[in-house]
C-alpha cells in the first residue's frame, strides 16, 4: 500500500511541476525578457530563485487544480461511474460510493496502472493547454514586434502532448475503464446497487 501511495504521489507531483516550470518558462521569456529588451538590460537582474520557485508552484497548482480533462465531453463520457449512472438511473453520488468501495479491491498493481495512466493522461493534457496558450503569445508577439523566440519549440510539444493524449487514451486509459466497467458490472457491488432501487 505503501508503494502505492509514493508512486501515485510521484504522479501527482510531476502533474503539478512539470506544466508549471513550462508555463512560467514560457511566461518568463516573453514578459521578462521583453523587458530587459526595452530596458535595454540584463534579463538576470530580474530573476530570483525563491520568487521563481513559488511561481512555479502556484502557476503549477493553478493548472492541476484547473483540472482541464474534465472539459472533455469524451473522456467524461467514458468514466465508469458516468456509464453505470447511465445505465442504471441511479443518482450520481451512490453510483460513485459504489464503485470506489469496488474499486479499493482491487490489486494494487492495478490501480497502480490505472492511475499511472491517468496521471500521464492529465499530465500530457495539461501541457497541451499550456503549450497552445504559449503559441497564442507567441503569434501575438510576432504580429506586434515581429519577434519569436519558442514558437517552434511550442509547437513541437503541443503536438507531442496531443499525440501522447490520443494514444494513452485510446491505448491504454479506456481499454483500463472498460475493464473496471465490466470486473464491477460482475462484483457484488454493482448487485448491490441495483438491490439499492428496490429496496431504498
Amino acid at each position: 500500500m505503501n508503494s502505492l501511495i509514493s508512486s501515485f504521489s510521484f504522479y501527482e507531483i510531476l502533474r503539478i511541476l512539470l506544466p508549471g516550470t513550462y508555463l512560467y518558462l514560457g511566461l518568463k521569456e516573453s514578459i521578462i525578457g521583453e523587458i530587459a529588451r526595452n530596458l535595454n538590460t540584463d534579463p538576470g537582474i530580474y530573476q530570483n530563485t525563491l520568487v521563481e520557485v513559488i511561481l512555479i508552484c502556484v502557476f503549477g497548482l493553478f493548472i492541476y487544480a484547473w483540472d482541464f480533462p474534465k472539459m472533455f465531453k469524451k473522456f467524461q463520457k467514458d468514466l465508469p461511474t458516468n456509464k453505470i449512472q447511465k445505465i442504471t438511473g441511479i443518482e450520481y453520488k451512490k453510483v460513485l460510493i459504489n464503485y470506489y468501495d469496488f474499486y479499493s479491491t482491487l490489486s494494487e498493481s492495478e490501480k497502480l496502472k490505472t492511475e499511472k495512466y491517468s496521471g500521464f493522461f492529465h499530465l500530457s493534457v495539461n501541457l497541451s493547454c499550456c503549450a497552445f496558450f504559449l503559441i497564442c503569445l507567441e503569434i501575438i508577439s510576432i504580429m506586434k514586434m515581429g519577434l519569436t523566440n519558442f514558437l517552434l519549440l511550442n509547437i513541437l510539444i503541443f503536438v507531442l502532448s496531443i499525440s501522447t493524449v490520443f494514444l494513452i487514451y485510446t491505448r491504454r486509459l479506456k481499454v483500463a475503464f472498460i475493464r473496471h466497467l465490466d470486473q464491477h458490472f460482475e462484483s457484488k457491488y454493482f448487485q448491490k446497487l441495483q438491490s439499492g432501487i428496490n429496496n431504498p
